[in-house]
């Protein structure tokens, strides 16, 4: 059963919401971290920053000048940091390998008897769910749960529908994008980059999901927001030459994850 909040107005309350309004309040100002709500039949109200569900969407007003220097400080280090879990990790790159193969053989066999516009869409499609699924396993291994019933337990089978549908929705709004005229297909991969993380970590759904992720890039600011369109934009050029995925979908995947996790405790 999903939760439902009460809102806490000044008139009296507003609601019940599920966390799909709740988070579009958050986005357009209506519900901030002070807001009351009730959660579920509560009869204390509680302020909207000690919802697990939605406190990683404020950000926090007692930063100090120096935990501001350290953030900086971090997101400067974010690729060295990526590289250097890369270079510990070499079976990472091994299994991005293995996907780009996967791909590339589905192509050769489906283009002999498919229309080529069926044949480059499965293909595509094929590729953003094993992309996602590449990324959840990346970040378990980022938090150093090394072990494949972990992931599999925690992460994976628990949301692979949601994962998967998921994945095809944003690979045709990234596709549309894209054919459009390019960026579009790059905001929308910006805009929607932690989707499964969430879904993993937070047992979304998909609409929650890509409203939580959203929310997160908004809490992100301009320069972390530039970071990841940056980070983006190179993942899509590589995408595009093929040959480097494998050394570059692990440090994507790592860069990912360490700011990920950077916004998630912020």
């Amino acid at each position: 059963m999903q939760p439902l909040y009460t809102i806490v107005t000044p008139g009296g309350k507003d609601g019940p919401h599920d966390l799909v309004s709740i988070m579009r309040k958050i986005r357009s100002g209506k519900v901030t971290s002070d807001t009351l709500l009730f959660l579920n039949q509560e009869t204390t109200p509680v302020a909207a920053s000690s919802v697990a569900e939605i406190k990683i969407f404020f950000e926090t007003s007692s930063v100090t000048q120096d935990s501001k220097r350290k953030t900086q400080l971090r997101r400067s280090q974010v690729v060295s940091r990526g590289w250097q879990f890369v270079s510990q990790h070499t079976y990472a790159t091994a299994y991005a390998g293995l996907l780009v193969v996967i791909c590339v053989s589905m192509l050769m066999i489906f283009s002999q008897f498919l229309p080529p516009v069926i044949a480059y869409g499965s293909v595509w499609v094929t590729f953003v769910v094993l992309h996602n699924i590449y990324l959840l396993w990346l970040l378990s291994e980022y938090r150093g749960q090394q072990y494949a019933s972990q992931f599999l337990s925690r992460y994976l089978l628990p949301n692979l529908a949601a994962l998967i549908f998921s994945s095809l929705l944003l690979a045709m709004m990234i596709s549309g994008g894209l054919i459009a005229l390019i960026i579009p297909g790059i905001l929308v991969a910006v805009i929607y980059v932690f989707v499964p993380f969430l879904m993993a970590d937070r047992r979304y759904r998909v609409v929650e999901a890509m409203l939580a992720s959203r929310l997160l890039i908004q809490k992100a600011g301009k320069k972390n927001m530039m970071t990841i369109v940056g980070l983006v934009g190179v993942h899509f050029i590589c995408l595009l030459l093929v040959i480097p995925i494998p050394l570059t979908l692990p440090l994507f995947a790592a860069m990912l994850s360490d700011i990920y996790e950077e916004l998630i405790t912020a």
